[in-house]
């Protein structure tokens, strides 16, 4: 009835009926699903990734980590690339989140801490997270004309404890060449948005994967969410 509805309309609606939980699953086993059918049509090294963004509600469900390991037992994915994207704020509010995130990590996805520098801890924290990438938030890659090089600044140091720490770097909010550059220019190693493509349906993203095989396998693994290696 209402066509397209982009995630700011209705996702605080749901996390607040408690429906977040049910859209959250649904997403979580239809990925595994679609990861598991492009691995097999297209087999890479390091192997196709999904990213799954899960809200702070579904991260705190009693019912999740169990559900996790419910869906990897039912599709064929290879280990770490079904991706489990949480904000800093979700793992920071409350008590226990250090143990969920432990749990999660010994079920065999991967954890990516999602728009990192927006949310209540500090870098300094990160050490004693288990995640392996994290995603910085696009509000860094295009600073305001007054904090320009306060910005930059800011954004290379996330890139370079990242590093320092071993995880891979994530940045978001890509629409021109101007921001590639600008990733590169901070080391980033994988980035999305537009730039690389509009967010697509499976079976769009069967044919975007199909066409771009070829170049994926002679540079490197590809995230189907959208991340893109810029290094090369």
């Amino acid at each position: 009835d209402r066509g397209l509805l982009l995630p700011d309309e209705f996702i605080g609606h749901a996390e607040e009926t408690g429906l977040i939980v049910s859209l959250g699953r649904f997403a979580l086993e239809r990925a595994a699903r679609d990861l598991a059918e492009w691995q097999r049509y297209f087999p890479l090294d390091p192997a196709l990734s999904v990213s799954v963004n899960v809200s702070r509600r579904q991260f705190r469900d009693a019912q999740f980590v169990q559900l996790v390991r419910a869906v990897l037992a039912e599709n064929d994915v290879q280990p770490g690339t079904l991706k489990l994207e949480i904000t800093e704020s979700a793992v920071s509010a409350g008590q226990g989140g250090g143990s969920i995130l432990s749990a999660l990590t010994s079920t065999g996805v991967g954890l990516v801490i999602d728009a990192i520098g927006t949310g209540l801890s500090t870098l300094g924290q990160l050490k004693d997270v288990p995640f392996d990438a994290l995603k910085i938030d696009k509000s860094f890659l295009s600073p305001s004309e007054t904090g320009a090089k306060e910005g930059s600044v800011i954004l290379g140091s996330m890139v370079a404890l990242a590093k320092e720490l071993g995880r891979d770097v994530v940045i978001e909010g890509i629409e021109t060449e101007e921001d590639v550059a600008r990733a590169k220019a901070a080391g980033c190693e994988f980035a999305q948005g537009f730039y690389y493509s509009v967010p697509l349906s499976a079976s769009d993203a069967l044919n975007f994967i199909a066409h771009h095989y070829g170049t994926i396998s002679s540079a490197g693994a590809q995230d189907a969410s959208g991340a893109s290696g810029i290094g090369g």
